[in-house]
């Protein structure tokens, strides 16, 4: 099989575990991250999985997030120990962290349900600058569709961006490109400049991250 379908298959495996192994009152969940936008690169996968959670207050994510994500954390840590899937659980400051052995990592994030994204984005607009961070979870249907939607082929300049940075070495975090910002400088590009083949396409994205 490809490695794609293996990545979409392991995540549908950790979704199911997760589900099963938590008593969280879920209301929706959506998949995002590389395999979620169908831009994974072999031997680079990653995943997000958002719930969206009912009963959860519609503000206040910097003061419940942190103990919740600790919380499961543990809870999938016990009742999970054993899976042959995966090879570590772990807290970070916003997700619980799943590994999938030789395959995918998946950042499970957790949200309040809103009736909305204008209601989404209304809340977060309410919070201070360093609270938003945690409400981007909310929105993660509206990016994954972004890049669902885009040609095919900038779909593949994705990936060869992806690619591309597999290769480098960086001198920090910060100097790292971000999935997010190569996937929005292919858009842009593709749209701004009308490439007439792959080549030209990748090209017209490196002169745009020279600047």
């Amino acid at each position: 099989r490809s490695f794609n379908s293996r990545v979409v298959q392991a995540l549908g495996e950790v979704v199911d575990a997760v589900s099963a192994a938590s008593c969280l009152n879920v209301a929706k969940v959506v998949r995002g991250g590389s395999v979620g936008k169908g831009t994974s690169i072999s031997g680079v996968a990653d995943a997000e999985v958002v719930l969206f959670l009912s009963g959860l207050p519609p503000v206040g994510h910097d003061r419940w997030l942190p103990p919740l994500v600790r919380a499961v954390a543990g809870t999938l840590s016990d009742r999970l120990s054993g899976d042959r899937l995966l090879e570590s659980i772990e807290a970070t400051e916003d997700s619980v962290r799943l590994r999938v052995k030789g395959l995918l990592c998946v950042d499970l994030r957790f949200s309040a349900a809103y009736e909305s994204y204008g209601k989404a984005i209304e809340a977060m607009g309410a919070q201070r600058p360093e609270a938003r961070k945690f409400y981007t979870p909310a929105l993660i249907e509206e990016r994954v569709q972004f890049i669902v939607r885009q040609p095919s082929s900038v779909k593949v300049t994705i990936r060869l961006l992806k690619w591309w940075r597999s290769q480098q070495e960086w001198s920090s975090k910060l100097a790292y490109p971000a999935d997010d910002i190569l996937e929005l400088m292919a858009v842009y590009s593709a749209v701004q400049t009308k490439p007439a083949h792959q080549c030209a396409a990748v090209a017209n994205v490196m002169a745009l991250l020279s600047r």
